[in-house]
This record gives structure tokens, C-alpha cells and sequence, in this order.
């Protein structure tokens, strides 16, 4: 006869399912709590999607570090922050560096907690263009879905674009078109691979990212003999670019924190593939 175990979501047939995956507890009323297989957990997940018209189809391998570094390689959080460094020091100096990268981050935070709600609600591949979907006026849902996907898709190309170069050099048309060829063979490639292999190379991507980041960190504060005190670090302002009034020019400090935390709603693609840590 085969066994039963009880969770949060009803009897469960143990030997229907062919194995338990993994087991955690849920506490589902005040001081009571009950073991519950997360395959079930997922199950469930699935049936909350399929009740709003979706129905799901990816495989949910991703875990929490392995998401939380998908989101930092979208960002590119170390190599972005030093490219896009020099901006906000030259129109504004060390305070617009400081001050604009600490109210961007507080404002970044307010969206991705907003983003992170959306994405539980709704965990599809789709992202935002399918939530607005589904929060908008059904007379309106098309064209807001519509525009907030081509939005998403024309940021994310002036992005790109707008990133300065000294032009110096020139590419010829051949070299153009080979570059642009063997990245979209290289991209084609690893989007290829299963989300398994996918999963684990972003959770080694984020270990040799911190790694990198603090060996550049800690060589800067050894070998650096000159170092300029608190004061000037939150305090000195100064245009070096030739732009007036200077608190004009102080605004252009936010360009280095839009270049960097930058598409990080990317994570919310992912959501119908991740499944807990627990």
C-alpha cells in the first residue's frame, strides 16, 4: 500500500511521485508547523500560475545564489562601475560620485523591491510586459504591453550605444560583422545549454566577480600613498569639464549609477525557473 504524507497542501501519495526531492518546514498558522516536500511547493507554484491563463514549461533549477548572480552579471557591477567612473568625478568630483550613487541606489532599491513583488505575483518568463498585462484595463492591456516591451527593448539598445570611445580607431566593415558573427555564435551557444549548466555558471561567475572585486579593492587601499580625507570625499565639488552652472553639471553624476544598475528586472525572466534554497 503506499504510504501518505500529510504537508500544508493536503495528503500526498509518496510513491505516485516516484521519490521525495527535498523536504523543509512551513508554519502555516501560529506556532504550528508541517514538513512539505518542495516538489509539491512547485506543483503548487504551477497551479497558481495556470489560474491566471499561463502555463508554465520551464524548469525550475535556478536557486537563490544562482539568481542573485544572474542579476549581478546583467549589471556587470564592478567592470561598469570603473568604466562609467570618470563621468561623475569630472562634471561634478568626489561628492557627485558619492552623493548621486547614494541617492540612485535608494531610489534602485524602491524599484526592485516594487519588481521583486511583481515578480512573485506573477513568476513567468514574460517579465513586466506581461504583468502590466494583467494589472491594466483589459481595453488597454495590449497597447500598454506593447509599449512597456519596446521601451525595455530600445533602453536596453541606447544603452549600448551610449557608452563613449576616444575614436581612435575605426573598425572596417569586415571586422564589424565578424565581431557581431562570432558573438552571436558564442551567445547562441551558451543560451543553448540547459538551464542545469546555465544555473551553474552563474553561481561561479559571482564568486570570481567578488573575487576580482575585492583583490582590486584591497591592492587600491595598500599600494594608493595619496588618500584624500573625509571631508573631500562628501564635500568637494568641482566641474572639470567645462559644463555650467555646476550643479548642472553635479546632476550628470547619475549617468554612472543608470549605466550600471541597469536592467536588473532581467532576473524576473528567470522566475518561472527558480526554485528555493531551503
Amino acid at each position: 500500500m503506499a504510504s501518505q504524507t500529510e504537508t500544508a497542501i493536503g495528503p500526498i501519495d509518496t510513491a505516485e511521485h516516484g521519490r521525495i526531492v527535498r523536504t523543509t518546514e512551513v508554519r502555516n498558522a501560529p506556532d504550528r508547523r508541517k514538513r512539505v516536500e518542495l516538489e509539491e511547493l512547485c506543483a503548487a507554484d504551477r497551479a497558481l500560475v495556470e489560474q491566471f491563463g499561463y502555463m508554465p514549461v520551464f524548469k525550475r533549477e535556478f536557486g537563490y545564489l544562482s539568481t542573485s548572480s544572474f542579476a549581478l552579471s546583467i549589471t556587470g557591477l564592478f567592470a561598469s562601475t570603473t568604466i562609467t567612473f570618470t563621468y561623475p568625478l569630472a562634471a561634478g568630483g568626489a561628492a557627485s560620485v558619492v552623493w548621486c550613487w547614494l541617492i540612485a541606489g535608494a531610489g534602485y532599491r524602491c524599484i526592485a523591491f516594487s519588481v521583486a513583488e511583481l515578480a512573485s505575483a506573477y513568476p513567468t518568463c514574460g517579465g513586466l510586459y506581461y504583468t502590466v498585462s494583467r494589472l491594466t484595463p483589459k481595453e488597454w492591456a495590449s497597447l500598454v504591453s506593447w509599449v512597456v516591451g519596446w521601451i525595455n527593448l530600445l533602453g536596453q539598445v541606447a544603452a549600448a550605444v551610449s557608452i563613449g570611445r576616444d575614436f581612435t580607431w575605426y573598425p572596417s566593415t569586415n571586422q564589424t560583422v565578424g565581431a557581431m558573427a562570432a558573438l552571436t555564435v558564442l551567445n547562441g551557444f551558451v543560451n543553448s545549454l540547459s538551464t542545469y549548466w546555465m544555473s551553474n555558471m552563474t553561481k561561479v561567475y559571482v564568486i570570481f566577480h567578488f573575487a576580482v572585486l575585492l583583490s582590486c579593492a584591497i591592492a587600491l587601499l595598500a599600494k594608493t600613498k595619496n588618500k584624500h580625507d573625509a571631508k573631500y570625499v562628501f564635500t568637494h565639488v568641482e566641474g572639470s569639464v567645462g559644463w555650467f552652472p555646476v550643479g548642472w553639471s553635479f546632476l550628470f553624476g547619475f549617468l554612472s549609477a543608470a549605466w550600471t544598475v541597469t536592467d536588473y528586472d532581467a532576473t524576473v525572466h528567470i522566475a518561472e525557473e527558480y526554485v528555493a534554497d531551503l
